[in-house]
């Protein structure tokens, strides 16, 4: 059985031993409950207290109110296993609790639902073949796009923006869109279609970026480092850098206020992620205090930058100036996650006039130069799909280039 399917059954059994069974022995678990629940903020970490806190969530949703049955539902992913109480009316729900291991967030993960309604999703961190992180959300504010059916019909489930719809498409929530999200407006799913008509399908293309994101991320994680400053971030969820690894420090930034707006409502009440205002090319962020301010071990330990979505509009000497400071402004051992639009567009012109005359491309064989003093990995220079993919590489075109790099 593997550890999703192991983490599903003892969701099902509510059972701290089974927990156990499938837990690192240095488990993390970071629960977003909105505060709906008498839990701390803090995470649960050690196997046996999180198999602990786990258990107790688990037998709170089996014993509390049975959930609100959706208008209709389906049942397409695999039932791994259930749980089921019985009792008053007025006291207990008597809606079975089933628990699946599906995509979370583009990432192997468990949904829990009732009658068809989810009471809980958990974002999976699994290394040898052991859960390391758990990100369980139980805020029954941030679960709509898990009901059956799986997305709401209504788009722009926005987080802390205002009422009035923006005039002008945000790339952040284009991107939203072709990740299957819910933060995105009509205006974006508008130009998102406009640029399928000049180019083609782009979901599976940013849905493989994506996966790059999260695998580049858990390798950082994997050597050691606990603090991650992401730049040009966008929306925090769909598999962002906190999803992936929930025991991590993270620092969102994005020099888009609305975005930074909706972004810092996402993750409000977390004392682990935190989103601010900056610009990836303003050296402010690592000398103002901003960085140390969120990151504990900030100038003291390793830390992983994410650099993604931002090259393609910076020019050949800001880039590598930007990338300069950053080696500068981090200690030895910090890894720089990176990509970059290859020259995919060349062969489709309205969709390059479209991205505008700021628009930089670049062939991959040039692009080392520009990373300066950055040392890129055994994997060098790949398309994003080809570096240490799960499996077979996704069958997508190279248009995104990417490296981990070294200081």
């Amino acid at each position: 059985m593997s550890a999703y399917a192991g983490f599903a059954a003892a969701c099902a059994a509510a059972d701290p031993s089974a927990f156990e069974a499938v837990l690192a022995g240095d488990a993390v678990l970071v629960c977003d409950h909105g505060g709906r629940r008498p839990l701390p903020l803090a995470p649960a970490r050690g196997r046996a207290v999180v198999a602990r806190v786990l258990a107790d969530l688990l037998t709170d949703l089996r014993t509390g109110p049975a959930a609100e049955p959706p208008t209709e539902t389906t049942a397409t992913a695999e039932t791994i296993g259930s749980a089921k109480t019985t009792g008053s009316a007025e006291t207990t729900g008597s809606a079975e609790t089933v628990a699946t291991v599906e995509a979370v967030n583009g990432r192997p993960g468990v949904v829990l639902r009732q009658t068809g309604h989810a009471v809980g999703v958990a974002g999976l961190s699994v290394h040898n073949g052991q859960v390391t992180g758990v990100l369980l959300v139980l805020n029954p504010d941030k679960l709509h796009r898990w009901h059956r059916p799986e997305h709401p019909p209504r788009t722009g489930n926005l987080a802390g923006m205002a009422d009035v719809e923006p005039s002008a498409p945000s790339t952040a929530r284009m991107i939203d869109y072709w990740l299957g999200g819910t933060d995105h407006f009509p205006v974006d799913v508008a130009a998102a279609h406009a640029f399928e008509g000049a180019y083609g399908p782009c979901a599976e293309i940013f849905r493989s970026l994506r996966s790059y994101l999260g695998r580049t991320v858990a390798y950082a994680f994997d050597q050691g480092v606990r603090d991650f400053l992401v730049f040009g971030a966008g929306i925090p969820s769909h598999g962002n850098v906190h999803e992936v690894v929930p025991a991590a420090h993270v620092l969102y930034t994005d020099a888009d206020p609305e975005i930074v707006a909706q972004g810092a409502a996402l993750v409000a009440g977390s004392d682990l992620v935190h989103y601010v205002r900056a610009d990836a090319t303003d050296p402010g962020l690592l000398t103002d205090g901003t960085a140390a301010a969120h990151l504990p071990g900030w100038g003291s330990r390793p830390v992983g930058l994410v650099f993604l979505g931002l090259a393609a509009f910076l020019t050949d000497d800001q880039l590598r100036s930007t990338l300069d400071m950053l080696y500068a402004g981090v200690p030895e051992g910090s890894l720089l996650i990176v990509d970059f639009d290859g020259t995919e567009l060349t062969a489709y012109p309205q969709a390059l006039a479209m991205m505008g005359d700021g628009f930089h491309m670049r062939d991959p064989r040039d692009f080392g130069a520009l990373l300066g003093r950055w040392r890129p990995g055994p994997e060098g220079v790949v398309p994003v799909a080809r570096w240490r993919p799960e499996g077979d590489p996704e069958a997508v075109p190279d248009a995104f280039w990417g490296c981990v790099a070294v200081r």
